[in-house]
């Protein structure tokens, strides 16, 4: 049995030809758990931190991310199975996903250069790093020979800040324009005024019934959940002011407006757009009609009449090239993989919804490698909300996978659950037990993909 000890961290400074730091850490929680040697050090753009961890008992397995793995149960029973790690910083670039993903690159080839070259790689991540994995999959297919994309990105960058930019329309036109608070919506010169002015509208919003229903019409427009943090209890099917609460509490997260100004310089110009757009229709895509219907008729206003107000306001409308550049660079999806991919996350993720993964899923079947794909869909509210062992599910699956060249049941939500108890009745260790969930996925609001490069123009609809 194993159980739980005090750890001990000793340190052992080594100069190497790269200047790296080497350190020698004990993984916490587990009676067999291996020590492992850090390297660290600044890549070649002088800004960007990497840092490897290489467990005594490295299987020759190297995880490479966008992070560096946190400490905690995921982390010490990788380890303690012998996965390495190559991680770097985020900060330095940003939301620029090719950067980051170059910067992966450079600190696998650090890893080599320091300890080996590994028998296999493969790329992971959450959030910005789950697309990132997805980018370095697709910008470097010949490095890497699996991916786990965790909460992050199957929508694609093109796709994803459209329909943010169609919920933060309809704010600015049925309540900014009530409240005196316009927003930018694109070519953003003051982000703070233009966060602070969401945040009023929204808290203004909240205090009439009028106001929550058109936040809840803004937040359908982005799928954003109706159970999306762990701190909000899980509300009744028919209770639609908690839900609609529960929205709100959530929408100034999910437009994801703090990125835009970035991604904006980065493309060199506005990226997103709402021209030819009938919102009557992504009302009825979103699956939050019934809700908006609800609140509308509780409130006494007209759903049509703010839907037709929509549809007369001035569009908004994008740079061709920063279009072009955003698509190709940072990113949209080919569906051209060559490794299999097992990617998770949450039914309540403000951030992206699970309609995200029918997108990738589509052109991955468009591309004809939807054998390369599976997915675990966690019932849980909260961006990247997942337990210790919903995580180390997915290391696993996707181990199973390259070891045995196909995929097993346990890629099944069943399976994936019944992978966990397996998992736990070895350890002492709680992994916090799992719930995957096997459901449809959802239409996607807004999709954008290979089949779409080269064809954005201000003239279509």
């Amino acid at each position: 049995m194993k159980t739980k000890w005090t750890p001990i961290f000793t340190f052992l400074f080594i100069l190497l030809s790269l200047c790296a730091i080497v350190a020698l850490y004990p993984a916490t929680g587990w009676t067999q758990a291996a020590t492992a040697t850090a390297y660290t050090g600044k890549l070649s753009d002088g800004l960007t931190d990497y840092n490897l961890l290489v467990p005594d008992n490295w299987n020759g397995t190297l995880l490479a991310s966008l992070d560096t793995i946190g400490a905690g149960t995921v982390r010490d029973w990788l380890l303690d199975h012998g996965y390495a790690f190559a991680g770097t910083a985020r900060g330095p670039a940003g939301w620029n996903l090719t950067y980051a993903a170059t910067n992966i690159i450079e600190a696998m080839d650090k890893f080599e250069a320091l300890v080996g070259k590994p028998t296999r790689t493969v790329i992971w991540g959450r959030s910005r790093g789950g697309i990132t994995s997805r980018a370095a999959l697709q910008l470097f297919p010949d490095r890497f020979d699996g991916a786990i994309p965790m909460c992050g990105g199957g929508a694609g960058t093109v796709a994803m800040w459209n329909f943010k930019l169609d919920a933060t329309f309809a704010l600015d036109v049925l309540l900014g324009t009530e409240y005196g608070l316009r927003l930018q919506l694109n070519n953003i010169t003051n982000l703070a005024m233009e966060t602070s002015r969401i945040n009023q509208i929204v808290a203004l919003a909240q205090q009439t019934p009028e106001g929550r229903a058109r936040i809840a019409l803004a937040a359908a427009f982005s799928q954003i959940s109706t159970w999306n943090s762990p701190s909000q209890p899980e509300p009744a099917a028919d209770d639609y002011e908690a839900q609609a609460r529960n929205q709100a509490s959530q929408i100034a997260f999910a437009l994801g407006t703090s990125f835009v100004p970035f991604l904006e310089g980065l493309a060199g110009g506005p990226f997103t757009w709402n021209h030819g757009i009938d919102y009557r229709v992504q009302l009825s895509r979103s699956g939050y009609e019934k809700l908006v219907h609800e609140l509308y008729k509780k409130a006494g206003i007209k759903l049509e009449a703010d839907l037709k107000k929509l549809a007369d306001a001035p569009r908004v409308y994008a740079n061709p090239d920063a279009v072009s550049f955003i698509e190709k660079h940072n990113m949209s999806w080919t569906g051209e993989i060559r490794q299999p991919i097992f990617d998770i996350t949450t039914m309540g993720d403000p951030a992206g919804p699970i309609s995200d993964e029918k997108s990738y899923a589509d052109i991955v079947r468009y591309a004809g490698n939807n054998k390369l794909l599976r997915r675990g869909i966690v019932y849980a509210p909260g961006h990247c909300n997942f337990t210790p062992g919903e995580q180390i599910a997915a290391f696993e699956t996707m181990f199973r996978r390259l070891d045995t060249g196909k995929w097993e049941d346990d890629a099944s939500a069943h399976g994936l659950n019944r992978l966990v108890e397996e998992l736990q009745a070895e350890i002492t260790v709680d992994l916090k037990g799992s719930n995957f969930v096997q459901v449809p996925l959802p239409n996607p609001m807004r999709t954008w993909d290979v089949r779409n490069w080269d064809t954005y123009s201000p003239d279509m609809n």
